[in-house]
């Protein structure tokens, strides 16, 4: 009769040193890039090809639409930007984002709800005041930071 020599499961011995491994911080890096904390679109029958502004804690991404299923996409990181600006009638209005360099591009998204524009001009005015003062925004969630950032843009008005 023939007898086993062994397993095939390694047999670590209890003496062993364990590393301690730190968290990788990347995941939580790209979650809270890919994260947005407010997302406004334009009002389709008055723009045919919606066009889109994404508020994240680091830099906003306007996409405007050309056609179907084409977009232009603009990123602008939230210290480059020199000044945000909303004109409205009773009911819609139109953000413009001017960022800091010398071709000072404007950046305007028209036909947007007036009660959303001007969220989001606050919480861009939050968020850019924020910046200047070196805030770590990171421990923050993002439902309490597009609070805090909105009254601070309100009480800047």
């Amino acid at each position: 009769m023939v007898q086993p020599r062994g397993t095939i499961f390694q047999i670590t011995p209890t003496t062993a040193r364990r590393e301690v491994r730190l968290p990788d911080p990347l995941p939580e890096l790209l979650q809270e890039a890919n994260e947005p904390l407010y997302v406004i679109k334009t009002v389709f029958p008055f723009v045919l090809f919606t066009d889109k502004v994404i508020i994240r804690a680091n830099h906003i991404d306007v996409i405007h639409g050309l056609f179907f299923w084409s977009a232009t996409s603009t990123r602008v990181q939230l210290p480059d930007i020199r000044q945000v600006s909303i004109q409205y009638n009773p009911f819609f209005a139109t953000l413009e984002i001017i960022p800091q360099g010398p071709l000072e591009q404007t950046l305007q998204i028209v036909f947007l709800w007036k009660h959303q524009a001007k969220k989001a001009r606050r919480i861009l005015a939050g968020l850019m005041e924020g910046h200047q003062k070196h805030v770590d925004f990171s421990k923050y969630t993002n439902g309490s930071l597009v609070r805090a950032m909105e009254q601070l843009g309100k009480a800047m008005e």
